[in-house]
């Protein structure tokens, strides 16, 4: 895992779909955290039977947020030509033609009102309710400490491990190994079986024959796919199989 969140329907399926695969096939579910598990990441694997952590690895942010939303004041003008930027000139208004109260919610050009503000908080504040009941359920977590202690900051591997969040921080290597001991096999007679491109037979059926089946598009130029990182980040070493990630 290595995501920064994700939305509250993402998270939640990913949780519920590994709850369904341990009671269906009986095997456990093990989540291995390499760069971060972040807010949905952390919703998404509570409910596996083991949490391992790369080095150097942020779990947490326990929390729902909404928005952004902007407010200017007193704003007159946006932009003042085309080769200078700024706030200026007389006056300036934004409106939309709604039905419905609260329907042009997030309008920049005025600010929320009292109502809004104590609608939208009562929303997040049940999905925040429901977030940590998952993971106080699932982790053995109290829900009082998730919320007055843990709350939604992001911690190191071993910090998270120390508040129970992870199980044990591990390299690569050795939590592949353990995760096939919890498993109930023999790490030194297992093997780790990569995703390939498609096949002959798939690519005449019109399959990417430059593509992983389930994963993003080849880095192409030097550039790392969505796989790889998250918003602009760079990624400058990769150290599983390259097929993985260039496809070929």
């Amino acid at each position: 895992m290595d995501t920064p969140g994700g939305t509250i329907p993402g998270a939640r399926a990913i949780a519920q779909a590994a709850e369904r695969y341990r009671d269906r096939t009986g095997h456990p579910v093990i989540a291995y955290v390499t760069g971060m598990a972040a807010s949905g990441g952390m919703y998404a694997m509570a409910g596996a039977d083991h949490i391992y952590a790369d080095q150097g690895t942020m779990i947490g942010s326990i929390g729902v947020i909404m928005g952004p939303f902007a407010h200017y004041s007193g704003v007159t003008q946006i932009d003042n030509g085309i080769l200078s930027g700024g706030v200026s000139a007389d006056s300036i208004e934004q409106f939309y033609l709604t039905q419905g109260t609260g329907k042009d919610f997030g309008n920049a050009f005025r600010e929320m009102t009292d109502e809004e503000r104590a609608v939208y908080t009562s929303d997040i504040a049940r999905e925040y309710d429901v977030f940590v009941q998952w993971v106080a359920d699932e982790r053995g977590i109290s829900t009082e400490t998730i919320r007055n202690e843990l709350g939604a900051y992001l911690y190191d591997a071993q910090t998270a491990v120390d508040k129970n969040l992870a199980d044990a921080v591990m390299g690569r290597d050795e939590a592949f190994r353990q995760a096939a001991t919890d498993s109930g096999v023999d790490p030194g007679d297992t093997r780790i079986i990569a995703d390939t491109t498609p096949g002959a037979l798939s690519r005449l059926f019109g399959a990417d024959s430059s593509r992983i089946f389930g994963h993003g598009a080849p880095m192409t130029n030097g550039t790392a796919t969505s796989e790889l990182c998250t918003s602009a980040t760079t990624v400058f070493a990769w150290s599983a199989n390259p097929v993985q990630a260039c496809g070929s």
